[in-house]
């Protein structure tokens, strides 16, 4: 059968349009998340005491939380699960496998680690609005207008996972908080259970009262955080 010149260009057009589409990617209905990935922390307990683990948000960096220790570590090789050791000290390390730790300071082993649930508030935390909060330790130098006790230390670190931690003056804590512009809720977690001085002990039950009734913020012009609560319940701190 023959064709005629004007139906071998159309058959050679159609060819040309089926070799294009054929070299054009395939569409996805799958896209990347342009959401920056955050920190982590999770709680542990280990025998009698608390463990706060706070991983950095590429995995390679962890800060343990530990009674009196404050520990940063780096990821090491590890057959199983993810380890993590002191830079200077192999002999202090955290290892962690699904809700299990296990943690050595200085060669001393700890008792098993296990993962533990924290309170949470139903309300997701306003990272913009909380900005300011976030990416410094703050500590506190005054509760409900009365001071603090000399050479004590109380402090909040603000994640930006809606997690709070820190030192109450006597123990480490860990809780959650939500911001709402001016307005801000501290919902109490886990903290460690150490005895010291009664009066620390007095005010770490004060620093903890600011935190459970907590309902403004505000950082004023000389950079100084203002949480004021219901009552007389209130504490100011300054950047470190």
């Amino acid at each position: 059968m023959r064709t005629s010149g004007l139906d071998r260009r159309g058959l050679l057009l159609a060819a040309a349009m089926a070799l294009t589409s054929c070299n054009q990617p395939a569409a996805t209905e799958a896209t990347s998340s342009s959401a920056a990935p955050t920190p982590t922390t999770i709680h542990m307990r280990c025998g009698d005491d608390t463990l706060i683990a706070r991983y950095s948000a590429d995995g390679s960096q962890v800060r343990v939380a530990f009674g009196d220790h404050q520990l940063d570590l780096q990821q090491a090789v590890s057959a199983s699960g993810a380890r993590y050791v002191a830079a200077d000290d192999d002999s202090t390390e955290f290892w962690s496998k699904g809700a299990a730790a296990w943690l050595k300071i200085s060669g001393h082993e700890y008792p098993e680690c296990s993962t533990v649930d924290v309170p949470s508030s139903t309300a997701e935390p306003a990272a913009g609005a909380a900005a300011p909060l976030l990416g410094v330790e703050w500590v506190v130098e005054d509760l409900d207008g009365n001071g603090i006790v000399d050479d004590s230390r109380a402090t909040l670190v603000f994640g930006s996972d809606g997690s709070v931690a820190g030192r109450a003056s006597c123990n480490r804590y860990s809780a959650q908080y939500t911001v709402d512009g001016s307005k801000i809720s501290l919902t109490p977690g886990i903290a460690t259970m150490m005895a010291c001085a009664p009066a620390l002990m007095t005010q770490e039950q004060r620093f903890f009262d600011v935190i459970k009734n907590a309902q403004s913020w505000q950082i004023d012009d000389n950079g100084l955080l203002h949480i004021h609560g219901s009552g007389a319940h209130s504490l100011r701190a300054h950047r470190e």
